[in-house]
């Protein structure tokens, strides 16, 4: 039976949270204070919830100087602004997260799921927990043993590369190669040699035979992104190629053959390309088969802060050091529309990490206001102050969105640069120094 610890000496916390952790599975051993915490500790838990304060002592006092091993459980702390700097000292030491009170239940049963299962709150879920992410992961876990060709639509950022990597784990070609082909990066005048290779001293500066796209993929998954980059002349010779499942290598007459399966990949509108003659129609029906779209992040705001634990987890394994978000932080990761979805929302991390100190996250985006809704007492801000703070946050996105312009950011903003420039002085906000494109 999976067991977590929770150390928590308030009757009504402690009896929330037990019922919700038994709810999910849990066999939970609830101690009131530190001394029956450590003789608890030895039952080996999958996991530790603990408030830092209890009548006994300090927890995170306790957890510092515990064995490595101890210390390697996930630990969760809770705790109220008065005990802020040492829940950060526990998570300097190795803890997964702490969350200030009042906090929500729900994130914290998230968070220990992710921690406890070694994968997210729902059962192998890889693209999302809601309920839109959950049908999109069903259709192509059905769709990867088969051998249709699939296409995967939705905006830049939502990952539509996962949902190819999914296809082709869920089918009998999982172990074989995985090959992905941005169209967009290749030049014109080399996408035959690397969609076919070529042969030695096929042109000039072909010093040795070069396997290309489709040969490297026999047995396993093309998958082609940014699909309708693909210039008319290459989508006549790829559509052949799909067809026949053949094709020449530049400078040689034998035919070579390759077994895969297509995953392709669009954030444009393939059926208003054809439209407009700039996609072969009988290219599109051999692509999409099945056609699965992926919706953008703002439409699916319950999958944020599952994204983002995912994510926070990969940069702390990536760094090889703690990292941690406190609730306000997440909570003002949720709070925006991320228009660069999921790639935004990692960017976001990575910089919010590097800015932090120790890996503790609290502040969004450099400001130094907390991104909160609650005071330093753990009370309700006033109004003016949260929209104050959130329109400071909003204000920085849409600067760095528009690599600094006031007129471009005015723009997104629907405001004229009268209002903004006013707003950034009320505001005390710099514009960043504008990025020069290198030729």
């Amino acid at each position: 039976m999976k067991t977590i610890l929770l150390v928590e000496d308030d009757p009504i916390m402690g009896e929330s949270l037990l019922q919700r952790f038994e709810l999910e599975g849990f066999n939970v051993r609830w101690c009131h204070t530190l001394d029956q915490a450590r003789q608890a500790i030895d039952e080996d838990p999958l996991a530790v919830v603990s408030d830092i304060r209890l009548p006994d002592g300090l927890a995170s006092d306790w957890y510092v100087n515990l064995p490595a091993r101890v210390r390697g459980i996930p630990w969760f702390f809770l705790t109220g602004y008065g005990s802020v700097n040492d829940a950060v000292r526990a998570v300097q030491a190795g803890a997964r997260q702490y969350l200030t009170k009042p906090f929500d239940i729900e994130a914290l049963v998230a968070s220990v799921l992710v921690a406890t299962s070694g994968r997210s709150a729902e059962n192998d879920v890889v693209m999302g927990i809601s309920m839109a992410m959950r049908q999109v992961e069903s259709m192509l876990q059905k769709v990867g043993p088969q051998r249709v060709s699939l296409l995967l639509t939705g905006e830049s950022g939502v990952g539509k590369e996962v949902a190819a990597q999914l296809v082709h784990r869920s089918g009998a070609r999982g172990d074989a190669p995985f090959v992905a082909v941005n169209c967009a990066a290749i030049p014109e005048t080399l996408m035959e040699a690397e969609f076919f290779g070529y042969e030695k001293h096929a042109f000039t500066g072909a010093h040795r035979a070069h396997r290309g796209y489709l040969e490297r993929a026999d047995g396993g998954t093309l998958f082609l992104d940014e699909v309708a980059d693909l210039p008319a002349s290459m989508q006549a010779k790829l559509l052949r190629a799909l067809q026949e499942r053949s094709f020449f290598r530049l400078g040689s007459e034998s035919v070579m053959r390759s077994d895969f399966r297509v995953v392709a990949a669009t954030n444009r509108d393939l059926q208003e390309a054809m439209q407009q003659g700039a996609f072969r129609e009988d290219l599109y029906y051999r692509l999409a088969v099945v056609r699965v779209h992926l919706p953008p992040l703002r439409e699916r705001p319950e999958d944020i802060r599952w994204l983002a634990e995912q994510m926070l987890l990969q940069i702390a394994e990536e760094q090889g050091a703690p990292v941690a978000a406190s609730e306000a932080f997440m909570r003002s990761l949720m709070a925006q529309r991320w228009s660069g979805n999921a790639r935004e929302l990692r960017a976001h991390l990575e910089q919010a990490v590097a800015l932090s100190e120790a890996g503790i996250l609290d502040v969004l985006d450099g400001a130094p206001e907390l991104a909160g809704s609650h005071d330093r007492d753990g009370n309700l801000a006033p109004l003016h102050e949260v929209l104050t703070r959130a329109e400071t946050t909003h204000i920085r996105r849409a600067l760095t969105t528009s690599n600094g312009s006031i007129g471009k950011a005015a723009e997104l903003l629907g405001i004229s640069r009268k209002t903004l420039w006013e707003k950034m002085k009320r505001g005390m906000i710099e514009a960043p120094q504008q990025r020069v494109n290198q030729p």
